[in-house]
């Protein structure tokens, strides 16, 4: 790693690294950039962070009411062609719209035209498409014309030598402000690394045994709580040395890299961690509880109760599918289902230890530490 006398020097060789040019282009020119395969929708994002009809809808109407429109930011490749990292949405709905747009899930073909519906301001667009051999169901020669000449800016990125800067610049240009979750912004970056893995993640989220074990609010799996379990999961199995990790770090940066330095080995076996957790569920759920959900065990209820507790998922993980083999714990079934009982949550723990405000990344050591003792079992 290159050393810098002092942050000037290194403000000015970093930010040599980035180019910025803005333009300001119209609706028409990015719709024949489009066409002509100059301008890339990355189907990652696409697929992730699609608006349903009526918020299509709404930014068409905006369009066509000259409000302003934000600035969609492009990455530049080595061919030239354009990347598009921010702005997916919009400009996936002004082809959607014309009737241009490519099915992702089917190569070349297009997606039929968009019709809008119901408008808040312009009461009349409702069922209207961009062009129809039906001139009531279209928009008007003069309409389509203005929406095509409508503009917006483009700032256009050119990054120097960062082999993964179009998955650093959709990070930065998405965290903080943004409506995605940290995750939702990880599923994106996992899909865009290792498109299998990302597809056996996200169909291992819809298991049945899976989701009634967790049994997660609607409102923590629309922010994908469960695929950020499963990615910790991973992550925690295959990581080596977290103990060298600095506290300090902030974890959803540690699990962002550490998940694409896993899924980026040719060697990674997505298939085996998936089964072990599979394995582990069902251990849970047959001799714990359905809806166990890494809760903590009540003495006087007899049950566990209260959320999800991210201690005692760790711990388990570290004691039952990385310290101990899955096939020794199902050899000692009563042995386990004990000392799951006597699992201490995140409060309890800290205040067992005289620790407070443990930051994410030494909580996790902590699990480590307390799973190695617990889950001795061959103590």
């Amino acid at each position: 790693m290159e050393e810098y006398k002092d942050l000037r020097s290194e403000l000015l060789a970093k930010r040599g690294e980035i180019y910025a040019n803005q333009l300001t282009m119209s609706v028409g020119e990015v719709m024949n950039l489009y066409e002509s395969k100059e301008i890339n929708l990355e189907p990652a994002f696409q697929r992730l962070f699609r608006w349903n009809t009526q918020q299509e809808t709404n930014f068409v109407e905006s369009i066509l009411l000259g409000y302003p429109i934000p600035a969609i930011f492009v990455l530049q490749r080595e061919d030239g062609i354009w990347d598009v990292i921010d702005g997916v949405q919009r400009l996936s709905t002004i082809c959607h719209f014309s009737g241009i747009l490519r099915d992702i899930e089917k190569g070349e073909e297009r997606m039929a035209p968009l019709k809008l519906e119901s408008a808040k301001i312009l009461t009349k667009l409702q069922g209207k498409y961009f062009m129809s051999e039906n001139s009531n169901e279209c928009l008007d020669t003069s309409t389509r014309i203005d929406f095509k000449r409508s503009t917006f800016p483009v700032i256009v990125l050119k990054h120097g030598s960062e082999k993964n800067s179009k998955y650093e610049l959709f990070k930065r240009l998405n965290t903080g402000g943004s409506h995605l979750s940290p995750q939702e912004i990880r599923n994106a970056l996992i899909l865009m690394y290792n498109e299998n893995v990302y597809n056996k993640m996200d169909n291992f989220c819809k298991d049945e045994n899976f989701k009634t074990l967790l049994s997660l609010s609607d409102n923590k799996l629309e922010l994908r709580m469960d695929m950020d379990i499963l990615t910790r999961f991973i992550v925690m199995r295959n990581y080596e040395n977290i103990e060298n990790v600095q506290n300090t770090i902030e974890i959803n940066e540690f699990l962002d890299d550490a998940i694409n330095e896993i899924i980026s080995k040719e060697t990674y076996d997505i298939d085996n961690d998936l089964y072990v957790f599979s394995e582990l569920i069902s251990f849970l759920q047959s001799n714990i509880d359905e809806e166990y959900g890494f809760k903590v065990y009540s003495e006087t209820g007899g049950k566990f109760k209260g959320a999800f507790n991210w201690f005692i998922f760790e711990t388990v993980i570290w004691g039952l599918t990385v310290i101990n083999n899955i096939s020794v714990v199902n050899s000692k079934k009563d042995e386990i289902i004990n000392k799951i009982k006597k699992l201490k949550g995140t409060g309890q723990y800290q205040q067992s230890k005289s620790l407070s405000n443990l930051k994410v990344i030494q909580r996790l050591k902590e699990a480590k530490i307390e799973a190695e003792e617990v889950f001795n079992l061959n103590a």
